[in-house]
């Protein structure tokens, strides 16, 4: 995926819709999901000394598709982008992919859930996907789809004794969190 300000509003709605069928699709008057600085340079495609410069020329971008936005800077560094409740509406009513993510997310909070159940649920979407078992410490498998068109995700899971529980990361965040790259 092209970088810059599409693929941040991209990442955004990604995360508050998948954040939304989490929380049961309950209406929020505004949500807001923090990147780390690093985070926030990859998704844009600059420069890590013109980050916050770019974040800021996001907003007028952001809201020309969602209605208002805010952006913070948290005292850890971290950049908040709040969504507010028209822009919420707008990223629920336009995703196509409630139902695989609905059905995923049912099926995590089945604490018996198993890989073999997850594996039917991308099976659904294609049959071309990949589940590997990773060795890492906080996740036990990663299960994603070869076409980037169908879900750019990588979904890694963990069936333990507490239950089951994924994270939905993009290749970027694979790579730094499981890899230990960049």
């Amino acid at each position: 995926m092209k970088k810059g300000y599409s693929y941040l509003l991209k990442n955004l709605s990604d995360s508050i819709f998948e954040m939304m069928l989490k929380l049961g699709e309950k209406h929020n008057s505004s949500m807001c999901i923090y990147y780390t600085e690093d985070l926030a340079t990859f998704l844009l495609g600059t420069d890590v000394d013109k980050t916050a410069e770019n974040i800021i020329a996001f907003k007028p971008y952001a809201e020309e598709r969602l209605g208002r936005i805010d952006v913070e800077r948290a005292s850890d560094g971290r950049y908040g982008i709040r969504v507010y409740s028209e822009g919420i509406d707008k990223i629920m009513d336009s995703n196509p992919r409630k139902a695989f993510l609905n059905e995923l997310i049912e099926k995590i909070r089945d604490r018996s859930c198993s890989i073999d159940e997850i594996k039917k649920i991308f099976a659904k979407e294609s049959s071309d996907f990949v589940c590997e078992e990773i060795d890492d410490s906080e996740f036990q498998y990663v299960v994603y789809f070869n076409d980037e068109g169908i879900d750019e995700y990588k979904y890694c899971f963990t069936f333990d004794v507490m239950g089951s529980y994924y994270h939905r990361l993009i290749d970027y965040d694979f790579d730094k969190l499981v890899h230990h790259k960049h």
